[in-house]
């Protein structure tokens, strides 16, 4: 008799824990919804005033317009950041095989190579503080997106 009251127990936690988590999966589902501007109403219920009066659809829209810019912005640093990395990287290859062929490493004077390595050493350099610039950028950008989202909210 106490092994089925214990299992009786356990029937209902386990179905208890079961409508827990279909209700935290359905919370879940709905917080993820995308930010729509369609789901908020008409642009004319906007630009006319008849809608919720907050501008919702123009506000999404900037946000939409927003991801548009930067994701095209990311692209083109991307592909130039390649570039930059890609010409160094034959840079870099071109002395290497000098260095590993002896007869056109006859060519080239100590110092010559010193000043390819050099000029390799500075490239490296100017990427580097690019890199640092643009990372103390993107966090300042952040921090305000962030103290933007905390007004909205409120």
């Amino acid at each position: 008799m106490d092994e089925h009251k214990v299992t009786k127990k356990s029937c209902t936690a386990i179905l208890c824990e079961l409508t827990r988590l279909k209700s935290q999966q359905k919370y879940l589902e709905c917080s993820q919804v995308k930010s729509n501007p369609d789901n908020f109403g008409s642009v004319d219920e906007d630009v006319n005033g008849s809608g919720n009066g907050d501008g919702v659809y123009s506000i999404i829209r900037e946000i939409e317009d927003l991801k548009i810019t930067l994701a095209r912005d990311l692209e083109e640093k991307k592909m130039s950041v390649k570039r930059e990395v890609e010409n160094m990287w034959i840079f870099v290859n071109a002395i290497r095989d000098d260095v590993l062929d002896g007869e056109r490493l006859k060519q080239y004077s100590v110092q010559s190579i010193r000043d390819r390595i050099l000029s390799i050493n500075s490239m490296l350099g100017k990427l580097n503080e690019i890199n640092e610039q643009t990372l103390k950028d993107v966090q300042r950008k952040i921090v305000e997106i962030e103290n933007d989202t905390k007004f909205l909210l409120k």
